[in-house]
């Protein structure tokens, strides 16, 4: 039996001792966002987007590509997963809708029934396109198209209480700055200060995700598509990043 390397025992527990100082809370913070139904569609949306933005790229250099068609087929494998995440999606759809605490004003009932023409839609669209329900292709169209119709009706009232929450929220941090200027507590005022700001922030990517999820909704209800698909990818990066990025902060 050979005799351990000089110096090998030292070399572990040193790679160790910086995986535990360095890389393992960023680990832990990965672990905890994409065993979350909601942070692992965030990673797949961004996988996917990626991926189909690389294959339409690709294509474009090299036509007659190989590779090309591989990575639009894990793109379009890992979409179909993220709609499979969703199967169950009617039911808190419908549980939204009827529920009076859910509804507060007029806005929020209308997005809630936006999410209820979305969900189930969504879901015929699913059960389609896997032939389970038998469906023609224009049924399946159909279903696909109101899909994102109700999805684009849910974002603009989304985006439409972003922008009021962003401008209340102004206000606020000008207070809050006023306020650590004559504040006799200083740390107290700065922590105040600042948590409203990282709000504001928060605010900030809610818009962006939003925003790039609009013209991609509105894409998709059309029946001529009237956007490029390398536009389309990038703009399913940025929201996925921005989605991704809020979690990363709040999973700290």
């Amino acid at each position: 039996m050979s005799s351990p390397v000089p110096g090998s025992s030292l070399v572990l527990h040193l790679l160790f001792s910086a995986y535990n100082k360095n890389a393992r809370a960023t680990a832990l913070r990965f672990i905890k966002i994409t065993t979350n139904v909601y942070g692992l569609d965030k990673a797949l949306r961004i996988i996917v987007y990626t991926l189909s933005l690389a294959s339409a790229l690709r294509l474009r250099v090299e036509p007659s590509s190989t590779i090309a068609p591989r990575i639009k087929a894990l793109s379009s494998a890992l979409a179909d997963t993220r709609i499979a995440m969703r199967l169950f999606s009617t039911i808190p759809s419908i549980e939204y809708f009827l529920d009076p605490v859910c509804n507060p004003t007029t806005r929020q009932r209308f997005a809630n029934a936006a999410l209820l023409v979305y969900a189930p839609a969504e879901l015929a669209y699913w059960l389609g396109a896997h032939s389970v329900v038998p469906m023609t292709p224009l049924t399946l169209d159909r279903w696909s198209r109101l899909s994102c119709i109700g999805w684009g009706a849910w974002i603009v009232v989304e985006l439409y209480e972003i922008t009021l929450a962003i401008s209340a929220k102004r206000e606020q941090l000008q207070a809050a700055r006023v306020n650590a200027a004559s504040s006799a507590d200083v740390k107290a005022a700065l922590a105040e200060r600042d948590a409203v700001a990282a709000q504001l922030n928060d605010l900030y990517a809610r818009a962006i995700a939003q925003m790039c999820d609009l013209p991609m909704a509105v894409h998709w209800s059309l029946p001529s598509y009237p956007l490029p698909g390398e536009l389309v990818s990038a703009l399913g990066i940025v929201g996925g990043v921005a989605g991704w990025w809020r979690m990363w902060r709040n999973a700290a």
